[in-house]
């Protein structure tokens, strides 16, 4: 029933049983015309009254650690790793992490971009236990790369002379990225039909 312009339930409406539907609410009225745009300025349509969850997924996924005591170079899921192939026999490594132990099924390759160019580091074993990629200083210098520093600025260089920049942060060197490319491949604008709650 209505009472002056306000809509007022009849008592019984939550009850098990009741036939009261609520009258629904009047459309509201067009917005008024406005001048268009011209093409390079006009935005992309809106999904007015939708709610659309962004997934931005960790961006630690891309840190890239220049470890000296690490005898393997690791991997856990990274916009940069491809897995290449899989080993014949599982190998069994130690991490230094509350859940050490890990198998270790698959070997590929890291494919990084920097601001000097692609960094390639192959023979990169697969875990999914850790966050980002560990790079073993030791394997690199076997392999024939290079690392020069001094004091806390230093880069490394390829088999072929290609030189790549290092960050030192928290006591550690890692590799200099393009930051940009890598946090917008992570951003990802998939429709979630998930429930949330939202406060208003």
């Amino acid at each position: 029933m209505y009472v002056g312009a306000a809509l007022i339930n009849p008592p019984n409406h939550g009850e098990r049983g009741s036939r009261y539907l609520p009258r629904p609410r009047p459309n509201r009225p067009p917005p008024p015309a406005t001048k268009p745009k011209p093409s390079h300025l006009a935005l992309p349509p809106q999904s007015n009254d939708r709610i659309r969850k962004i997934l931005i997924p960790d961006v630690n996924e891309a840190t890239i650690l220049l470890d000296s005591g690490s005898a393997i170079n690791l991997s856990g899921r990274s916009p940069f790793f491809t897995i290449t192939s899989r080993l014949n026999d599982p190998v069994d490594i130690s991490l230094a992490i509350s859940d050490p132990g890990a198998t270790i099924e698959y070997i590929g390759r890291l494919s990084i971009p920097t601001p000097s160019g692609k960094m390639v580091i192959d023979d990169v074993y697969f875990c999914k236990k850790i966050t980002g990629s560990i790079i073993s200083t030791g394997r690199l210098i076997s392999s024939g790369w290079k690392l020069d520093h001094e004091g806390v600025v230093a880069k490394l260089s390829d088999p072929k002379g290609n030189s790549f920049g290092l960050d030192y942060k928290n006591y550690c060197w890692t590799i200099k990225m393009l930051i940009f490319s890598a946090k917008i491949n992570k951003i990802t604008q998939i429709p979630c039909l998930d429930p949330f709650t939202w406060h208003v």
